[in-house]
């Protein structure tokens, strides 16, 4: 590695969450994504820069990365965005940190240790509406949320999905994704289950398409002042 130095802007880190937090309805939620070391910008410091501007809570890729949070005081709620495996459901538990949920398993075993704890767990139902990599499918998530809700300790926070290609020119695709998930939530609610808050923008979601707000966004690349793509604009 030669002798290369990154310096960061904080106050450019905050203006940057206050112009998101301006496209957005009144009470909508941000989750501010410091996964992959903050994009490089120092997950610590940039965790501490974005809660203290108003962020609501903060998204992780990996539990990891989540317990250094912890660890170093930030007490802002946190989702981890990746898989969590059975044998860390305990760190996850004790650490605080809010899992996604596309598995059966880990939620019982969750289910379990909060019980023993006397804890509540909050967690967040994926539901793959196109981008193919983690999730329940729309037309199981009505059972699956039943069976989440019938397990002691465990709290359903979030339903969430990911939009697979939000930053294309076209945003026909992202639409039908969109289509796709509310239809999912149509479900779960007809099974008398209903989240806290739904979401599924990320920063090329949030700018493309102002319907998909929900209740919270959960922007990443955009707080460090990259576009997620040449054709997304702020409407």
């Amino acid at each position: 590695m030669g002798p290369t130095q990154a310096v960061i802007d904080r106050d450019a880190i905050r203006a940057n969450l206050h112009e998101i937090r301006a496209l957005l309805r009144p009470g909508t939620a941000l989750l501010a994504v410091v996964k992959a070391n903050a994009y490089g910008h120092g997950c610590i410091e940039a965790a501490r820069i974005l809660v203290a501007a108003g962020a609501d809570a903060l998204g992780v890729g990996y539990i990891q990365e989540g317990i250094d949070l912890r660890r170093a005081g930030i007490q802002a709620p946190v989702l981890v965005m990746g898989p969590t495996p059975h044998d860390e459901a305990e760190a996850l538990l004790h650490h605080r940190l809010e899992p996604v949920l596309c598995d059966l398993g880990l939620a019982e075993r969750l289910s379990s240790l909060a019980s023993q704890a006397g804890r509540t767990v909050p967690v967040h139902l994926k539901v793959d509406t196109g981008m193919a990599r983690l999730g329940v499918s729309p037309r199981e998530a009505a059972a699956y949320a039943a069976k989440l809700a019938a397990l002691p300790g465990i709290r359903l926070e979030g339903l969430m999905s990911h939009f697979a290609c939000a930053d294309a020119e076209d945003p026909g695709t992202a639409r039908d994704q969109l289509a796709r998930f509310l239809e999912a939530d149509r479900s779960l609610q007809a099974a008398g289950v209903r989240a806290a808050r739904r979401h599924l923008a990320n920063s090329a979601g949030l700018l493309a398409l102002p319907e998909a707000h929900l209740e919270m966004v959960r922007p990443g690349i955009l707080l460090y002042a990259w576009p997620p793509a040449w054709p997304c604009a702020p409407p």
